[in-house]
């Protein structure tokens, strides 16, 4: 059975995402990145044959530049409702295995993470309950389960910290699961992230075409970070 991918994801309006990369960047050109790095992690998912790719939205709702992408890429899109983002999680993870699926959940601003990573997630959840892709910044870029898993959001560490990945490992701990745990990558959250994403661009490393153009843009502009 194909797996579901909820690809996590709002509106890029100045002011709502990528705040943590202002300064250097101005809200408009946070706004334009996001854009960017959200077209590329769903051009990327959508290659796989594996599962569906679903945008989920943010309780604020969609705008002109999701509605697009939903109908360039053919999207499925659902509201991830309300609550904290552990809520909001654990909701979808219930609409996916409502329908006997497995669930993956996806941040919108991975834009080179391999796909073979995501294959490897799907791959596990056959055997696995849980799969995590542990991020560079403690937390981590997909979580997925084949079936409920009571709890698995119900952290003792704030979500966007440090300790998410380590907390959520212990709470399965807990209930004697053992996550099976995916390579390391990162999302681009912060200036170092975002150059680190350049350098991979520029030297070949990785394939994100929107952003890719956007940093070429940048660069000719003087834009720095």
């Amino acid at each position: 059975m194909r797996g579901v991918v909820y690809v996590l994801a709002k509106e890029p309006e100045p002011g709502r995402v990528k705040t943590r990369l202002c300064p250097p960047l101005t809200p408009q050109q946070a706004a334009e990145l996001a854009e960017a790095l959200l077209t590329d992690t769903v051009a990327r998912l959508c290659a796989g044959a594996a599962w569906e790719v679903v945008l989920a939205v943010d309780p604020a709702g969609g705008g002109p530049i999701l509605d697009a992408l939903c109908v360039r890429f053919r999207l499925a899109r659902v509201e991830q409702g309300q609550g904290d983002l552990g809520n909001r999680m654990g909701g979808l993870m219930a609409r996916g295995h409502g329908s006997g699926r497995p669930v993956l959940l996806v941040g919108a601003d991975t834009p080179d993470l391999p796909i073979a990573y995501v294959a490897m997630a799907v791959d596990c959840l056959s055997r696995e309950p849980v799969v995590l892709g542990p991020s560079r910044d403690g937390g981590y870029y997909l979580v997925g389960a084949g079936s409920p898993v009571p709890g698995l959001f119900d952290i003792d560490a704030a979500w966007s910290s440090a300790g998410v990945l380590a907390a959520t490992v212990r709470r399965l701990e807990e209930q004697s699961i053992r996550p099976f745990l995916l390579p390391a990558w990162e999302d681009i959250d912060d200036a170092g992230a975002l150059l680190r994403l350049s350098l991979r661009l520029r030297d070949g490393l990785a394939e994100a075409e929107s952003t890719a153009e956007l940093l070429e843009r940048w660069a000719s502009r003087g834009v720095t970070f």
